[in-house]
């Protein structure tokens, strides 16, 4: 997108004057948390973890904003909010606590057939 702002010549109309010290650190903070520091964390889950495991991040990552966004800038958590969280990590908790599917399923015990001699 930045491409394409460039070639639309948005470029010509931004002022760095105009940037607020608070926008600066929140994509200082993107940057950094919302990058480097998760995709890290990504790969060293996904090197230590199983697939069922890593891919739970895709829901669990949503709770985690909206818990921060509550704790940090004091956005409200309404019942609906609170529900949702509590659905999303029932959900987690039932994908990563059932059985391995890797595991194979014990067989059953096969009783000797004993062959009658005539």
């Amino acid at each position: 997108m930045l491409g394409v702002g460039i070639l639309g010549g948005e470029l010509a109309a931004v002022d760095p004057s105009t940037f607020s010290t608070a926008s600066l650190v929140a994509v200082a903070y993107l940057i950094v948390f919302g990058s480097l520091v998760a995709f890290t964390a990504y790969i060293w889950v996904l090197h230590h973890a199983s697939v069922t495991v890593v891919s739970t991040t895709a829901y669990v990552n949503p709770v985690v904003a909206v818990a921060l966004g509550a704790i940090v800038l004091g956005e409200p958590m309404t019942a609906r909010t609170w529900l949702a969280s509590l659905i999303i990590i029932g959900a987690v908790v039932a994908m990563v606590s059932g059985r391995p599917r890797d595991v194979p399923e014990p067989e059953a015990a096969v009783e000797p057939t004993v062959e009658r001699a005539a």
